[in-house]
């Protein structure tokens, strides 16, 4: 992956963001190519201008043993709809 020109290109092809996201004025240590491991992930914020994040050398990859997420809340446009979980995995 790489970010060239403020977008953010993965095996050479633009990624379409869907235009949700601003140009990224600083690409950081992704100006060159970063190949991930099959247990790492670059990680953006999405307030990209202003977010430290994977661009950073001191963040750089993240390890997955280093993710922890829970899920609390579901909100959808299906019938389920917006409820809290009652089962947390």
């Amino acid at each position: 992956m790489q970010i060239r020109d403020g977008k953010l290109y993965i095996d050479g092809l633009l990624l379409d963001e869907g235009g949700d996201f601003d140009k990224m004025a600083d690409g950081g240590i992704a100006s060159n190519e970063i190949i991930l491991e099959n247990d790492e992930f670059f990680v953006l914020g999405d307030n990209r201008n202003n977010s430290e994040d994977s661009r950073s050398a001191n963040i750089g990859v993240v390890k997955t043993d280093y993710i922890v997420g829970k899920c609390w809340f579901h909100l959808g446009s299906t019938e389920a709809g917006m409820d809290f979980i009652k089962n947390n995995y």
